[in-house]
């Protein structure tokens, strides 16, 4: 298995645009995505934003994007979203893009680094605890 990490750019953003499409429940359409990938590589211009994207014998098979956010005037690593495909989930995919975003936010001088995750979802929680996250807080909300 030889699994690379790159960076988002022009020539492997398609993977991360129609996940977030289909996502969306957006139809893909060669204008939806166009637009989408303008919109998401337009967000890395900012130097708040990151996108990684894992290849698996040169085939895209996930990806995990991360943003400065600033929460009580200190700015903050979060990791917005980690997605692998379903046919490559638990062969240490998402491992290795949390290990690769951990040294990635060292070099920026980071100590911590944060993720929110539903509660119900157990298989997010599971790979979070593997790799040595832990829980600190919840969210808890009223319907009204």
């Amino acid at each position: 298995m030889k699994l690379d990490i790159e960076s988002l750019n022009d020539t492997n953003a398609d993977f991360v645009v129609h996940y977030c499409l289909s996502c969306e429940r957006i139809d893909i359409t060669e204008q939806s995505v166009k637009t989408f990938k303008n919109k998401l590589l337009k967000r890395l211009e900012d130097g708040k934003y990151w996108c990684f994207v894992a290849f698996l014998n040169s085939k895209p098979v996930g990806y995990i994007d991360v943003e400065l956010r600033k929460n009580f005037g200190i700015e903050d690593l979060w990791v917005n979203e980690i997605y692998v495909s379903e046919e490559f989930q638990r062969q240490k995919i998402g491992t290795n893009l949390l290990e690769y975003v951990t040294h990635f936010a060292k070099k920026l001088g980071f100590t911590d680094i944060f993720v929110f995750t539903e509660i119900e979802n157990q298989q997010s929680s599971q790979l979070l605890e593997k790799s040595r996250f832990c829980h600190i807080y919840s969210v808890y909300k009223k319907k009204i």
